[in-house]
């Protein structure tokens, strides 16, 4: 069976995620509790359910802006979502290759 191909989106959805790095080729379990980082996967539409993953600089910082990103992340399918608690999840995460 041949590998399906994933296309870039002209806008794609970016989770800054706290000491964590998801490399192409790696499947990684994410906890999200930010309510904007929830809303944002809770939102993914389609089958291919597609994010840009990045690391933060700093991860004290609550709310990231742009400069406070790593300029390269792994773009990023989310296979399962499982809710931990009332104010987290988990997802399930595959990521294709790397961006910038």
């Amino acid at each position: 069976m041949a590998e399906k191909k994933f296309v870039t989106p002209e806008v794609l959805a970016i989770l800054p995620v706290r000491d964590t790095v998801l490399f192409p080729g790696a499947v990684l379990p994410l906890t999200v509790g930010r309510e904007s980082s929830l809303a944002l996967v809770n939102s993914l539409q389609g089958d291919d359910k597609l994010l840009g993953v990045v690391a933060q600089l700093d991860p004290r910082i609550e709310d990231p802006a742009a400069a406070d990103l790593h300029k390269v992340g792994t773009l990023a399918r989310v296979h399962k979502t499982v809710k931990a608690m009332w104010w987290s999840s988990w997802k399930g995460c595959s990521g294709f290759r790397s961006w910038n």
